[in-house]
């Protein structure tokens, strides 16, 4: 296993790769977001394929957001959580407040817990969406990020219900 620092204009091509994978759009993260990806690490496989990526993107407005994806053949080997450890020492020498957003579904069980033992707190929940904050993040910033969630899946909901 490598893990790489994709913060290099020449690691464009690697984190594309990651970003159009079956894995990270079974993570529901799509190609779009590297133009906001501000950290990323990848994990290669001893081939140099990329089998894993995780970083900070910046979500709307000014928060930045987590995502850690890894093919089925990485999970539940400590690769998620390394990962995760690099992007929390990075935030944390640059006091950067961490939000993430996944589903309370099964599937996501095992990624919730590893937030968890890393210090991430539930700080919202919208039907099965939750949010999840980094044990650093201000209580002002808190509030405004939760409001901004409660508002966007309400409005979704709103319009969706309206489709039907």
């Amino acid at each position: 296993m490598i893990l790489l620092n994709l913060n290099k204009k020449s690691d464009v091509a690697l984190l594309r790769i990651a970003l159009s994978s079956e894995y990270a759009a079974d993570a529901l993260l799509s190609p779009q977001i590297i133009n906001k990806v501000k950290l990323a690490y990848i994990l290669l496989n001893d081939s140099r394929d990329p089998v894993g990526v995780g970083g900070l993107y910046y979500q709307r407005y000014f928060f930045r957001d987590l995502f850690i994806t890894l093919h089925q053949s990485e999970r539940g080997k400590g690769s998620g959580g390394k990962l995760l450890d690099l992007i929390i020492n990075h935030s944390a020498k640059d006091g950067i407040a961490i939000f993430l957003q996944t589903y309370n579904i099964e599937k996501y069980s095992q990624a919730i817990k590893l937030y968890e033992n890393r210090g991430f707190k539930l700080v919202g929940e919208f039907r099965k969406k939750i949010i999840m904050c980094s044990s650093n993040t201000k209580l002002w910033l808190k509030l405004l990020r939760i409001s901004i969630f409660y508002a966007e899946n309400f409005i979704k909901c709103v319009v969706l219900s309206r489709e039907n």
